[in-house]
């Protein structure tokens, strides 16, 4: 691990809590009245502290993921470590009356240092996946549109800097560029001259090209697309246009790196509609909310999973489902299941039935759904499980609702899409205009409306409006 990986930071923390617990647990067993906080004894926690730390270099326990070997290796690790913190403190005990432990307490200490480094570690080890997994799925992926020298040294730049979380999916050939010619060879300094008539000369290793110009629109609506930089020179006035444009119906952010325009900053022509300390805001207050709200409503939720798997027997109380969301991710949406099992592959035969316009599919009278369903559906009670999704950081509490990979691929005008460039949420302007009853159109004005004036304020009012919108059920079906 690396010493700025949160991983590493969050194993150092609970190395010292681990060991600070076994000392005090093995002090309050054995000798209770021995325990306080003067100066020497403040002075040989530090001592204690300092040392597991060292030894715990020593052995070499530092290592997560691949480099850190089967469990059982590392459990062998930490075991070595605090076998020689106790022989240490042995030591000192024979050079010190103050350090000297019964037999007992050395035991005692020994043993709750041991099980509770190799819990902490195996806990630490899952949320370590966990959390290496979620950076693999939220990479920020850029597209460049250019292949000559200058998109070239922003692919080496990005794929150098591993730890900007930066993702490369590949390049985009602009009519004025010749095909790329290829050597193994590849030269430090790129030249941000004009564009020449020759083709550049650069290595094998480099990112592929996915298309051209004109492919540029099915790859944004193809691929998960977080930000478009530009790669070409900016003399080409027409193209940085028609670029600017069809960014913006999408809402792809679209920025010139500061190299390219001899700055030491870059230039942002299409901006993240939440950004900067706003976005941190947010997201403090989606993990604060969800996190509440999964603990409040808990014994509610295990109620509710209950009378789902009693009035369904055999069936599972959740129902997962894909969703396309930010920047049109694919993610598991969880909420309660509302209908009968096996009701995805009824819905080809439900088609004709469908009252919904647009892309959508809604019946008022849908003949999958559970009685207990009903009820749920009708005051968004089945949406509560999505708590965690927004607590993983797919959604958040306010936001466009996410749709089903059906109705997204049934998208006819691109400007719909605009929609993804916000994280999905549990509720929207949508959500207290009218729900259900609205017209698609409607919906994706709404959608739109809320994206063009986010604000905290925005959050707020739409979070108070939809409590009496989800109690009286208003809308929903």
């Amino acid at each position: 691990m690396k010493p700025r990986d949160p991983i590493y930071q969050a194993t150092v923390v609970v190395d010292l809590a681990v060991v600070l617990g076994a000392w005090l647990l093995s002090a309050l067993f054995y000798r209770p009245t021995a325990i306080g906080l003067g100066a020497s004894e403040l002075m040989g926690i530090l001592l204690l502290s300092g040392a597991w730390m060292v030894l715990l270099r020593w052995w070499d326990t530092y290592r997560l993921g691949p480099a850190a070997g089967p469990l059982r290796q590392e459990w062998v690790r930490l075991l070595g470590a605090a076998f020689s913190l106790i022989s240490l403190l042995g030591l000192l005990g024979l050079i010190g009356p103050s350090w000297r432990l019964s037999l007992r307490q050395a035991v005692a200490f020994g043993a709750f240092l041991s099980l509770g480094s190799i819990g902490a570690r195996a806990l630490l080890r899952l949320l370590a996946e966990l959390y290496y997994e979620h950076l693999k799925r939220h990479r920020w992926r850029v597209l460049i549109v250019g292949t000559g020298l200058p998109a070239q040294w922003i692919a080496r730049t990005l794929r150098e800097r591993t730890d900007w979380g930066t993702e490369v999916l590949g390049m985009v050939r602009m009519p004025f560029e010749l095909p790329v010619r290829y050597e193994e060879v590849y030269h430090s300094e790129v030249p941000y001259g004009p564009s020449t008539t020759l083709a550049p000369v650069l290595p094998r290793t480099e990112v592929p090209v996915l298309g051209t110009l004109e492919d540029l629109p099915r790859l944004l609506d193809q691929h998960v697309v977080d930000e478009v930089l530009i790669g070409f020179p900016l003399e080409h006035y027409d193209e940085v246009s028609r670029l600017t444009r069809l960014c913006q119906e999408l809402g792809v952010p679209l920025r010139i790196p500061s190299r390219l325009l001899q700055t030491e900053e870059d230039f942002t022509l299409i901006a993240e509609p939440i950004r900067g300390w706003r976005r941190t805001l947010k997201r403090a207050i989606d993990i604060v909310g969800a996190l509440t709200g999964l603990i409040l409503l808990l014994p509610f939720m295990l109620g509710i999973a209950l009378l789902i798997r009693l009035t369904s027997p055999g069936a599972p109380a959740l129902y997962v489902q894909e969703r396309v969301g930010y920047h049109k991710r694919i993610f598991r949406l969880y909420k309660f299941r509302t209908m009968v099992p096996g009701a995805d592959r009824m819905q080809d035969a439900l088609e004709e039935l469908n009252e919904a316009d647009g892309p959508v599919f809604k019946i008022r009278n849908d003949p999958r759904v559970t009685p207990i369903g009903r009820f749920l559906r009708k005051h968004s009670l089945d949406e509560l499980p999505q708590l965690i999704n927004v607590l993983l950081g797919d959604m958040s509490l306010v936001g466009p609702r996410p749709l089903p990979l059906r109705d997204y691929q049934r998208f006819t005008d691109p400007r719909y899409k605009r929609r993804f460039a916000v994280k999905p949420g549990l509720t929207c302007l949508w959500q207290i205009s009218g729900r259900s009853d609205l017209r698609f159109e409607e919906w994706i004005r709404l959608d739109l409306a809320y994206i063009d004036n986010w604000s905290l304020g925005l959050d707020f009012r739409i979070l108070l409006k939809t409590i009496p919108v989800v109690l009286f059920g208003k809308g929903a079906y």
